[in-house]
């Protein structure tokens, strides 16, 4: 297996950043059989890419965005789809202590 992550974030003025991730898990070459012979051999590999905004609202709270494509193949079969991630911290003003 070869897992591979690139990543990527830029601060944009004063309060907001965007990134960029790229996401590779290649499976390599894996023997296909059934209960009676050797079929060959076959390989897979997962990737994603994602952009994303994050935004400081005040001195407590920050939140992001990300939209991800996902591409999927495996033998002779493929999928894509797509995901969002969001997420936030809330900073309680106790030491360490945050909500996330």
């Amino acid at each position: 297996m070869d897992y591979e992550y690139l990543g990527y974030a830029q601060p944009l003025m004063k309060d907001n950043s965007i990134g960029a991730s790229l996401v590779s898990l290649q499976y390599g070459d894996m023997e296909c059989s059934d209960s009676r012979e050797n079929l060959g051999t076959f390989s897979g590999a997962d990737m994603s890419f994602e952009l994303a905004i994050a935004r400081k609202f005040s001195g407590l709270q920050c939140s992001g965005l990300g939209i991800k494509v996902i591409n999927q193949k495996i033998r002779a079969e493929s999928a894509r789809g797509a995901a969002v991630d969001c997420g936030g911290i809330f900073k309680t003003g106790i030491d360490n202590l945050n909500v996330e």
